[in-house]
């Protein structure tokens, strides 16, 4: 449907309009979904540090049990002493011990690294050694043991002593976001390690993580990477916290990370108003790019409707033109198989129009078949031109075409044939009575001596092309006494006598021999592909009987005739037709009124 140019201006306001107000009403909720979406991000990112601090935490740990089994080795298989190991193991990577103790299985202290008081450990060492990890809250130290086999069969234990300053620095060395506050905790929810130093907030963080111990709020777990990350709201003296925690597998501390809510919502604000602007315009060249598009889509629709009128107004000039014609338009499109056909094919041909080329294909005659897939190949497989006489045939005639047609080829469209047929019936009628008037003879109709021999020749060329060869007769024929009769009973006489000898060749012998007319009474019979002499004398033998069932009524009516074979007798037109005139001429001078063969075989 064609639309004006006022009512798609409407149109184009209106959507504008809608455009504009659901903006406006999505704007509070692209607001909150941005506010989730950063809200998620960033805590995606916390509860990511908070896992990257555990995963360090635990590699500091494997670091120091690697140096307490490393010197358990040194000391209890290969009977190094302790001073010597600690030496060697003082230019390694791997984390020093700010003491070591080796205790027997009795409790007593065997070896002490740097000047302890025993007795502050002793009462707690059962259950020191039983613990791989051991955290002295007191003096701030994490105990690493391992037990030892000596040679002797006796087992001692080898501890090694680490400060919290080791945990701290770990803590340091992590980037955080700037509102949070990291700590590691104990398992009874004590401090071992935090990124706040004031005493007075660190005191403040404790009764908070104390109070979350005690009586924690409802818990929400968020996957990350391959470990689990409790993040809860946590509201403590009336200021909420967020509040995130990562339990290490292997000492059984707590990573916490910890924010006021109100910090959280102030990075996400910050964010938010970084990112403000850019969103702003990428919405407003949202809205310019829509309306631009809608302006040039109804500007193309424009264009096209003119265009669809214009090709209206074309295939109609187009129709007519072609139906006031004689010739038969069409256009076949192979990459589709769409195919048409003007009107006028009926008025010409008197068949219904065909609707696809298969069906127009149907008309064709047997003989030109070959020939038109030839060229239709040709035409499908690019740009090209071709011309084609062709027969169409119908049920009440035949009726010759001569085809021009044009193949043209692109990317977008594919192949498309266009062509004309033009009626050309009238054209071959006319050649062909020419072709009589200028082949045959005038008065018997039986080809002339031109034709004759043209004929001849060109049958012995294309066996020869072919490479092959047949064999064929001449019957050299010549009416005995013929310019007697024409002297004494006249040429009316004669002629009758010429035309009652054609009707007697043409009896005996089929449509694919030459029957030519030599001269006034002698006649050529070129005989096709014979089996043997037998035939030939047969045939012959049949004409003389022919010619002598004929004498009831025309008493003067004889003839000689002189036989050669092709290629026995020669192999070139001129060379079989001297021979079978040899051998006319011996027939007439054996008496006439007989036939002859120059080499009897």
């Amino acid at each position: 449907m064609c639309l004006t140019d006022k009512k798609r201006n409407i149109i184009i306001i209106i959507v504008a309009i809608g455009a504009c107000v659901a903006l406006s009403c999505s704007t509070s909720y692209l607001k909150k979904a941005l506010n989730t979406i950063l809200k998620e991000q960033l805590e995606m990112q916390i509860m990511s540090e908070l896992n990257q601090s555990d995963v360090q935490l635990s590699d500091r740990i494997e670091e120091m049990k690697n140096y307490a089994t490393i010197m358990g080795n040194l000391y209890g298989k290969e009977a190094v002493d302790l001073d010597t190991a600690s030496q060697t193991l003082q230019h390694s990577t791997l984390l020093i011990p700010s003491n070591v103790i080796l205790v027997d299985e009795e409790g007593q202290l065997q070896y002490i690294q740097q000047n302890v008081e025993w007795k502050e450990y002793r009462e707690n060492w059962d259950e020191i050694r039983q613990q791989e990890v051991y955290v002295d809250r007191d003096g701030k130290q994490l105990f690493i043991t391992i037990p030892i086999e000596k040679k002797s069969g006796d087992k001692e234990y080898l501890s090694c002593f680490y400060s919290y300053s080791v945990l701290e620095e770990l803590l340091e060395k992590q980037q955080y976001q700037k509102h949070m506050v990291h700590s590691l905790l104990d398992q009874e929810g004590k401090i071992i390690a935090s990124t706040e130093k004031n005493k007075v907030k660190l005191d403040y963080l404790e009764k908070i993580f104390t109070k979350m111990e005690h009586n924690l709020p409802e818990l929400r777990i968020v996957s990350v990477g391959q470990q689990n990350t409790n993040q809860l709201l946590f509201t403590y003296l009336k200021t909420p916290y967020y509040i995130y925690t990562c339990e290490n597998s292997l000492t059984g501390f707590t990573m916490v990370a910890l924010t006021r809510k109100r910090e959280l919502s102030s990075s996400i604000q910050t964010v938010r108003n970084a990112i403000r602007f850019p969103v702003a315009i990428l919405l407003l060249l949202i809205i310019t790019l829509a309306a631009i598009m809608i302006y040039f889509h109804f500007k193309v629709v424009r264009i096209k409707d003119k265009s669809n009128d214009a090709l209206f107004i074309e295939k109609e000039r187009y129709r007519v033109t072609t139906e006031g014609m004689d010739n038969i338009i069409f256009e076949y499109y192979s990459t589709e198989d769409s195919f048409y056909i003007s009107n006028n094919l009926k008025d010409i041909f008197c068949v219904s129009k065909p609707k696809t080329i298969k069906e127009f294909e149907t008309y064709l005659h047997p003989d030109d078949r070959e020939q038109y897939f030839r060229k239709k190949t040709l035409l499908e497989l690019g740009s090209c031109e071709e011309e084609m006489e062709l027969r169409l045939v119908n049920q009440q005639e035949t009726r010759w075409f001569r085809g021009k047609v044009t193949s043209v080829r692109t990317e977008r469209m594919g192949n498309r044939v266009i062509g004309k047929l033009e009626d050309i019936q009238k054209e071959k009628e006319e050649l062909e009575a020419l072709s009589i008037l200028v082949e045959k003879d005038a008065m018997t109709q039986v080809y002339n001596k031109v034709s004759t021999i043209r004929k001849i020749d060109e049958l012995l060329a294309e066996e020869q092309k072919e490479g092959r060869q047949g064999k064929h007769a001449y019957y050299f024929i010549d009416i005995d006494n013929f310019k007697k009769v024409n002297d004494t009973l006249g040429h009316k006489i004669g002629d009758q006598l010429i035309l009652l000898l054609v009707d007697c060749m043409q009896t005996v012998f089929t449509q694919d021999e030459i029957i030519g007319r030599f001269g006034g009474d002698e006649f050529i019979v070129f005989v096709k592909n014979y089996k043997d002499q037998a035939q030939l004398k047969d045939l012959a033998e049949q004409l003389a009987a022919k010619i002598e069932k004929e004498r009831a009524s025309c008493q003067m009516l004889s003839v000689t005739i002189g036989i050669a074979c092709y290629p026995e007798d020669g192999t070139t037109n001129e060379e079989i037709m001297e021979k079978a005139d040899q051998a006319l001429y011996i027939a007439k001078k054996a008496g006439k009124n007989q036939y002859h063969f120059i080499h009897q075989r």
